[in-house]
């Protein structure tokens, strides 16, 4: 049997902040305890009542929901412009009748759909016969395998290899960007190439920029290419 507490005995504040948890009806039956209490005012340094002390906590938590739900907001609203521009994308390139025709139009219709200047295009094959397609043993292509081979988009700082393999004409200035593996529904199956867009703006493209669309363009773009296979 446990000891009655002395009238000295103190409690921790963790004792009594585990006890009013417990028991949230406390200051029902204990109401002019209320007026007794003194709690110091956040912004002025002076006191204020437990009621007003309540109300400016249910203040602030209403101020960081309304910011959580601003921040919502804004990501929907910048997704869906982003579907937008990935479907007119898509309606462009799907007018394309020859894979001939269709290479030079990715990059053109990238830049011109999500108005960036410097995109390029490097789909991988034994055979290069355009600009856009290289060999599986192109100098420098070990810079980009590792996200070939996770089949993973990269957004942010490129290095100085990503660089030369994608922009070789401005190496010193589009040190920013994203990567985009073109690989297909089936994960077994190699990547065809990737799409690259490079910027001089280190804000433009940062890691903490989401890949999901990203990926999701690189699905499309690789079943489009794989309609027109040699």
């Amino acid at each position: 049997m446990t000891a009655p507490r002395k009238a000295n005995d103190t409690l921790s504040a963790e004792a009594v902040a585990h006890y009013l948890s417990a028991h949230p009806d406390y200051f029902q039956h204990h109401p002019n305890l209320l007026e007794a209490l003194v709690i110091p005012h956040p912004d002025t340094g002076g006191t204020a009542s437990l009621m007003q002390r309540q109300v400016m906590v249910l203040r602030e938590q209403q101020r960081q929901l309304q910011r959580k739900l601003n921040l919502i907001t804004d990501a929907a609203d910048a997704n869906e412009r982003l579907l937008e521009k990935v479907q007119q994308l898509l309606l462009q390139l799907f007018r394309c009748r020859s894979r001939r025709e269709l290479l030079p139009r990715i990059p053109r219709a990238v830049g011109e759909v999500f108005e960036v200047k410097a995109v390029a295009l490097r789909l991988l094959t034994d055979t290069p016969q355009s600009p856009h397609e290289i060999a599986p043993n192109t100098a420098g292509i070990e810079a980009v395998l590792p996200l070939l081979e996770q089949q993973q988009p990269h957004c942010g700082y490129l290095s100085r290899e990503q660089r030369a393999l994608l922009f070789p004409n401005d190496i010193e200035t589009l040190r920013w960007g994203v990567i985009i593996p073109l690989c297909g529904d089936d994960q077994d199956q190699p990547c065809l190439g990737l799409l690259a867009v490079g910027s001089d703006d280190p804000e433009r493209f940062h890691p903490e920029m989401g890949t999901h669309y990203m990926r999701y363009l690189g699905t499309l773009l690789a079943g489009l290419l794989q309609r027109f296979r040699r």
